[in-house]
């Protein structure tokens, strides 16, 4: 069985990310999917491993605020995969 993962960084990249999947499903049910990700591959039925409101960070100031909890999710994610 093949894999794919799929890392989003905001909802329009979740937006697309649904509409590719969905294509993929209607051509192959032999894939497995895992995300990082929001509602819109929740609704298909993807596992995601953080949900994208928890991760989402717009602007400089929000990185450098939140940069602990980044690198300390990314570490996490990365033990996952």
């Amino acid at each position: 069985m093949k894999k794919i993962f799929v890392l989003t960084g905001e909802p329009s990249g979740d937006k697309l990310a649904s509409t590719v999947i969905s294509k993929l499903q209607s051509i192959s049910s032999e894939i497995e999917y895992l995300s990082v990700g929001g509602s819109n591959l929740k609704k298909l039925g993807i596992s995601s491993i953080y949900d994208l409101k928890d991760i989402t960070y717009l602007g400089f100031t929000s990185v450098i605020l939140n940069i602990f909890k980044i690198k300390k999710k990314s570490i996490k994610l990365l033990r996952k995969l």
